[in-house]
């Protein structure tokens, strides 16, 4: 088990260093460090299953059905596969070099692996877990999302600082979107229309348009801003700033940051539950994750997980939460 003081070097390492700045003001109810859970509670508040997966886990996704949880390996270069009836593992898949950030397709066929050391993303088939294409992008792929319509997937490039748009039909890239250096987290809003990268060099999230690929927005966050997630409703997304241990709140209507929530040390995974209640955030040097409920964009509970949380996951019907523990090779399951 790393100290504290070695976790923080180790994350220093892993990620880029940017120079601090004062945190906007923010808001945090006292929580309870096993999230409280009890009776009343109606969010998943608790570990119930630790799941033993490969070397430095990294990014989780869940399938649609809510059948299956597949989670990138960055030091073992392969996929971990977990049937959620029993949060066991049922297949080991190689992949790509260094594995980061992993998306599904909508209707649940195909997986899509970010390999950061190959430059390239690995399209694996869920039926039978074999990879049946590769697709050559831009060097240091690292995080990627799915549009909910599921005609592309999008894929940030953490030192070339673009976007590539590989359409799914073919699994072709159709365009490459300058945005900044740092290129790290993205997510699209359901309505398709629009996805949002976090940049952490600049401090900022830019704004892609989907119908033609254009830029139409950059929004001023945090300090290190990293993981991106939007509502349901695509009213508002929420970016982890790592190095100022918030959450900036950006109303979609007009790209407007309306709050920002204190929440963990060093956060960076983040998920929204499927009704929009409540916002998931694992903090990294702190192992445990943040619930924010999203009515007030308060903090309700925090949760004890295992060392290293950075990944976020969570099932289709909101009963369970998958977050992985990078450091210890471990995904822990918070559930009811």
């Amino acid at each position: 088990m790393l100290t504290h003081r070695q976790k923080m070097s180790v994350a220093m390492v892993l990620t880029v260093v940017s120079a601090f700045v004062l945190a906007p003001a923010c808001k945090k109810s006292p929580t309870s460090p096993n999230g409280g859970g009890g009776g009343g509670v109606d969010f998943p508040n608790r570990v119930v299953a630790t799941v033993t997966v490969g070397n430095y886990p990294y990014s989780v996704v869940v399938l649609p059905s809510g059948d299956f949880v597949y989670v990138t390996n960055m030091n073992s270069w392969n996929v971990t596969v977990i049937r959620t009836l029993v949060d066991t593992v049922v297949a080991t898949v190689s992949v790509g070099f260094g594995p980061r950030g992993i998306a599904a397709l909508p209707n649940g066929d195909y997986v899509y692996v970010a390999n950061q050391g190959s430059d390239d993303i690995y399209v694996m088939r869920t039926s039978d877990n074999t990879v049946v294409d590769t697709v050559s992008v831009g060097s240091n792929p690292f995080h990627i999302t799915a549009l909910p319509n599921g005609d592309y997937v999008y894929v940030t490039h953490r030192l070339s600082g673009n976007v590539s748009v590989i359409r799914t039909s073919d699994n072709t890239v159709i365009a490459d979107v300058p945005v900044a250096n740092e290129a790290l987290g993205i997510a699209a809003l359901p309505n398709s229309n629009y996805v949002y990268v976090v940049s952490s060099t600049d401090l900022s999230v830019y704004v892609i348009r989907t119908s033609d690929n254009t830029v139409v927005d950059t929004i001023a966050v945090g300090n290190g801003p990293y993981g991106v997630a939007a509502l349901p409703n695509g009213n508002y997304v929420y970016v982890t700033n790592q190095f100022d241990d918030n959450v900036s709140v950006i109303r979609a209507s007009d790209n407007t940051v309306v709050d920002t929530i204190q929440v963990g040390e060093w956060p960076l995974g983040i998920a929204v539950l499927p009704d929009g209640n409540y916002i998931y955030v694992a903090n990294q040097l702190d192992d445990n994750v943040s619930v924010i409920r999203a009515s007030d964009n308060t903090e309700v509970a925090t949760i004890s997980v295992g060392d290293d949380p950075q990944g976020v996951a969570v099932l289709p019907n909101g009963n369970a939460v998958y977050v992985t523990n990078s450091i210890g090779n471990t995904v822990s399951v918070i559930g009811f």
